[in-house]
This record gives C-alpha cells, structure tokens and sequence, in this order.
C-alpha cells in the first residue's frame, strides 16, 4: 500500500531523509546534553526519576515530528517554515530543561506546549489537503489535542500537580497511536525512511557519549589510567553502535513495521538505556581506577544489558524467522547483569572493559551469523537460478 503524501512525490520504501530532517535533529543534541548534564550533577534515584521524566517530553516532541514527515512532509515553503519554527522551540527545551522542574518549568512547559501545536498545525493542513487520510488525521488531531489541552491547564496550578499533570498529558499522548492500531496498520509508515531516521537519532544519542568525554577530560589532568578509560570507552560506545546497525540494516524495509508503534515504543526504551550509557561513562571517566557507587554500576551494566534486550524484542517483533538471533542477544543480557553482579568490588576500568569484551564476542558472533546467512542464500540462488 503506497503511503499518501500531501503531493506523493515519493513511493512507499524509496524515501529518505531530508536536509531540513538532518537539521532539525540537531536543535535536540543542546537538549539532550543539557538533561544529561543534570542526571549526572545528581546521582540519586529521584534524580535519574527526574532526568527520565525530562526525557520523554524532548524525545516525544522529535517522534512527533518525524511520524508526520514519514506520512506527510513535502519539504515545501510551509512545511520548511513550521519545522523551523518547532526548531526554535525545541532549543527553548534545551535552554529551560536544567531548571524545568523548579523555576524554569513555566518556561520549559510553554517550549513544549509550541512545538505540540505547530504539530497540530501540521496535521490540521494534511487534514485539509488529503481526504483519504481523514481516520489517520482524526486520531492524531484528538489525541494530541486532549494531550495539548491537558498540558495548558498545567500553567494554571502550581508544582507539583504541574508535574503531575504533564505526566498525564505524556499519557495521553502516548495511549493515542495505540488506540488506531489497526488503522495505522492499514496505512503503514514508509519502512525505509522511518529506521532510517531513528538510526540516524540514535547516532546522535551516541554522539552525546563523544560530546560528553570531552567536556570532562577537558577539565582535568590526565593520568594513564584517566587515558585507558576514556579510549575503552570509545570502544564500548563503537561496539554498541556495531551492534545496532548490524540489526538496523535487517529492519529497513520490514514490512512487519507497519504503523510503527512497537518500532517507535521500543527505541524510546533503548534511547532512556543509552541516557543511562552516558551519565555512568561521564561520572566514570575522572575516576577509572576507583570503586564506583552501586547506582552507576547499575547504570553501565543495566544500559548496556537494557541494549541487547531492546534489540532482541525488536528483532523478535520485525522478524518472523531466525529467532536464534534474538535469543542470542537475550542471552548475552543475562550475562550482562550477572557479570555486575559478580563485579561489585572492582574498578570503573575493568567494569567497562569487561563490557567491551562482552560486546566484542557478540559482535563477531553476529558477523559471522550474518555472513553464513548470506553464503546459504547464495547457494540457494545458483541452485535455482530461475528463481
């Protein structure tokens, strides 16, 4: 089924993104640094509750954005004018997302409060231009509205039902794609351009790993060890990214993706496990040769195993053969959590160094599962040449 644009200049499964999509990421890099930041300045189960909460919204508003362009974007006067608008807010997140749950929450609030109705805006003109779509555009019009009007009536009472109220609106907005699954199943995304723009989030997310080391080895004298630290975790980040892609590349095209809702929803699970990737590198880095505290080992171990486990369900869920993979992955997970188990007393160093070797094994093993995969269709294909 072709996937309507508001011109259809594109056929389902041959999009992919655009320069403006390219540069709208870039206005939530600021934001996500800054979140990052904050977790990493508070180290407490509250504070990564609060860094977390921070997350969604920012995350949130991209999704929004980019499961309209996959249906909708023309890339057009108008629509180059509304994202840019979104653009503008989204570093008002970024700029407000420190103080967002003291004193700059009415700041933050109204940041995100613009970018949801320039995406109303957005839908409201696909509404208009295209009536076959009118299921598609009355399910996300209601639902963002109920969400919109939820996050307005938040301005009007004081912390914490601010907080509160939200968190309910996050809800309703999240519940709504669910509630027209087989509606967007029968419409699905483009299969292409959709991974194709969540790899391409993600290499900004593990981007923030490579923005984040500098900032700290920048304001300290290096030891060797400070050295061995910051290189391995190069190589953890390196093998995470290996990994993804190496799944990501068997995903493009899937037509088991469909509406898109367990791809989307899973990746907003694999993202909160790369914030957590993050913090415990950043806190990690000055301090490779000392013990760490219990909650950023829980962090370094639990994002990277949080990482395998996404990407087996994912793989489960767009895959309908092959489950050897996901097991696999599952598998090593496990592992994962085990190994933080049994390295209570050791230090920042060893704990990712294990990790690399972990990730380093797993690698090669889906290489090679890859690469066998590969000969036996080929066998396959020179058999039966007419097929």
């Amino acid at each position: 089924m072709e996937v309507k644009t508001l011109f259809s200049r594109n056929e389902q499964g041959t999009r992919h993104a655009t320069w403006l999509e390219l540069f709208y990421d870039l206005a939530f890099v600021v934001a996500l640094t800054e979140i990052s930041r904050r977790a990493t300045g508070n180290l407490t189960m509250m504070g990564l509750f609060q860094s977390v909460f921070l997350f969604l919204p920012v995350v949130w508003a991209w999704m929004g954005h980019t499961f309209y362009s996959t249906r909708f974007d023309t890339d057009d006067y108008l629509h180059r004018i509304l994202t840019l608008l979104q653009m503008l807010f989204a570093l008002g997140l970024a700029l407000t997302v420190h103080g967002a749950l003291e004193e700059l929450s009415v700041g933050f609030g109204l940041s995100y409060l613009s970018v949801r109705l320039i995406l109303l805006a957005l839908y409201t003109r696909a509404r208009l231009r295209i009536p076959e779509v009118h299921g598609i555009t009355t399910l996300y019009l209601s639902g963002f509205t109920l969400g919109v009007l939820i996050w307005t009536a938040s301005f009007f009472v004081s912390p914490p039902l601010r907080f509160a109220l939200w968190g309910i609106s996050l809800a309703a907005d999240l519940i709504t794609p669910w509630l027209g699954i087989r509606l967007l199943s029968q419409n699905p995304v483009d299969t292409r351009h959709l991974p194709e723009r969540f790899g391409l989030f993600t290499i900004v997310l593990l981007g923030e790993h490579f923005l984040t080391s500098t900032n700290v080895l920048d304001n300290i004298v290096w030891s060797p060890l400070d050295i061995l630290t910051a290189v391995a975790s190069f190589c953890l980040v390196a093998l995470m990214w290996w990994l993804y892609f190496l799944y990501l590349q068997e995903w493009e095209g899937n037509r088991c993706i469909r509406g898109g809702q367990p791809f989307a929803y899973l990746h907003l699970l694999l993202w909160m496990g790369m914030l957590g990737n993050i913090i415990s590198v950043e806190y990690l880095l000055p301090r490779g040769g000392d013990d760490i505290p219990l909650i950023v080992r829980g962090m370094l171990f639990g994002s990277v195993a949080l990482w395998l486990f996404i990407l087996a369900a994912l793989d489960h869920t767009l895959r309908d053969s092959e489950k050897r993979r996901a097991q696999l992955s599952l598998g090593v997970a496990g592992l994962t959590l085990l190994l933080g188990f049994l390295m209570v007393q050791a230090p920042g160093f060893a704990c990712v160094l294990s990790l690399i070797t972990i990730l380093f094994f797993h690698v090669s093993a889906q290489e090679r599962w890859i690469h066998g995969r590969t000969q036996s269709m080929d066998v396959k294909v020179k058999a039966n040449p007419a097929q």
